[in-house]
């Protein structure tokens, strides 16, 4: 997947300017933050017009969980999450954090203005305060930055990408699973964040944005799915029924046994699908029944309704066709 797009020099491109991109280009990658950036900053859910949110996973953000215990007097106005205070070097390094995101155009002190437009360019939320380590003040969340904390903070689902680093193993499900990425979903618009591993020094790589399509062809090829495969009739022609056989029996052919797992939001609590796909040059199985005991051979025009099984909410299913 190649990533495009173009770091910004003095203030950062508005949401709307990026979602535009986002769907002109297919993919985007983000402005890079680090993760003491992304700790500092909580989502203000009230902030984010209804007609974008629609059915979302709530999630408390690492700003709630990692300023110790004492509640603060002015955290935010009624309506904005409340998060807790700290001390201590942790509460320091998110101070300084927030301040640098200031600094950069991020975040503002205050709340946002008006909703005008079809998206909000703007987010309300709470940040570090760097005046006072330890506490946090109302800010405006923009830019890049605003996207990122939307999606990780009110996805409608979120997709998890795992990879087995021993495809040949005879039992698929024992395997000790290496995450590929993750994939939040936004309501609307039609788009993905995608967040991939940490890099061999522990820093965290730039989040990619991409439009519908490019997202539905990135799960395809955490399945297994080999891009290169998809223009051809063969490749995607139906199989016919039968052929199942037990996954150690072949499992010594498997090239990359795969993990996909999708999380969606079922009133307060949350329902979880997985599927286990294997492939091979030129074929593909899905690995079903306890401990992923049977290998049934599939087409790519087959997984794609299994896949589609996995992301689209029960609800939804009738109105996606």
């Amino acid at each position: 997947m190649s990533l495009l797009g173009k770091r910004h020099a003095q203030a950062p491109p508005s949401v709307s300017r990026r979602w535009r991109q986002v769907y002109d280009a297919g993919e985007l990658l983000l402005e890079h933050f680090s993760e003491a950036e992304l700790d500092c900053v909580a989502l203000d859910p009230q902030s984010l017009p209804e007609r974008e949110r629609g059915p979302a996973l709530q999630s408390v953000t690492p700003l709630l969980t990692r300023l110790g215990a004492a509640p603060a007097a002015s955290a935010a106005a009624p309506g904005q999450p409340t998060p807790a205070t700290g001390t201590g070097r942790d509460a320091e390094i998110l101070a300084t954090a927030a301040a640098g995101l200031e600094k950069r155009g991020f975040i503002r002190p205050g709340p946002p203005g008006p909703v005008t437009a079809t998206l909000a360019d703007e987010l309300g939320g709470v940040a570090a305060d760097p005046a006072s380590p330890g506490g946090v003040r109302a800010v405006t969340i923009v830019g890049d930055l605003a996207i990122v904390t939307r999606m990780r903070s009110q996805p409608c689902w979120v997709a998890e990408a795992l990879i087995s680093p021993e495809p040949t193993r005879p039992d698929p499900a024992a395997a000790q699973w290496r995450l590929v990425g993750r994939m939040y979903a936004a309501y609307r618009p039609s788009a993905v964040l995608v967040e991939t591993p940490r890099r061999p020094d522990g820093s965290l790589p730039p989040f990619a944005a991409l439009w519908q399509p490019n997202a539905a062809r990135l799960i395809g090829r955490w399945c297994g799915v080999d891009p290169a495969q998809t223009a051809d009739p063969q490749r995607r022609a139906y199989l016919p029924p039968g052929g199942q056989v037990p996954s150690a029996q072949i499992a010594s052919g498997f090239a990359s046994v795969h993990f996909l797992r999708v999380v969606h939001p079922a009133g307060q609590q949350v329902g979880i699908r997985s599927m286990i796909t294997a492939a091979a040059p030129g074929r593909l199985w899905v690995l079903e029944g306890d401990r992923a005991k049977w290998a049934v051979p599939v087409s790519i025009d087959q997984l794609a309704p299994r896949i589609d099984e996995l992301v689209i909410r029960p609800d939804d299913r009738s109105e996606a066709g």
